[in-house]
């Protein structure tokens, strides 16, 4: 009796662990789907953020690069009117 006793006593134990383990994964798939789920959700967060604030930054920054660089090729233009104009004039004070 004590061998039959003995044996399943062992089913039980084995059985046992076969069942803890089965829980254990369990938890850790349901785990795992819980990560999986908050990753694709900053994935997402973060391309929602790259599109609305990102981009419209970099065409703006862009757009503000291009209006100095006009601005000052304007100065430029401007400068080389003015002293023409003052070239011009010093040659008329002096022809008169």
């Amino acid at each position: 009796m004590s061998d039959e006793n003995l044996d399943e006593k062992i089913e039980y134990i084995k059985e046992l662990q076969k069942n803890n383990f089965v829980s254990t994964r369990r938890q850790s798939i349901v785990l795992n789907n819980f990560y999986s789920i908050i990753t694709i959700i900053v994935v997402c967060v973060s391309i929602i953020f790259y599109i609305n604030y990102v981009i419209p930054a970099q065409k703006a920054k862009k757009l503000r690069e291009e209006k100095i660089l006009k601005h000052q090729k304007y100065l430029e233009f401007r400068k080389k009117q003015i002293e023409l104009s003052h070239k011009l004039n010093g040659v008329k004070d002096a022809s008169k």
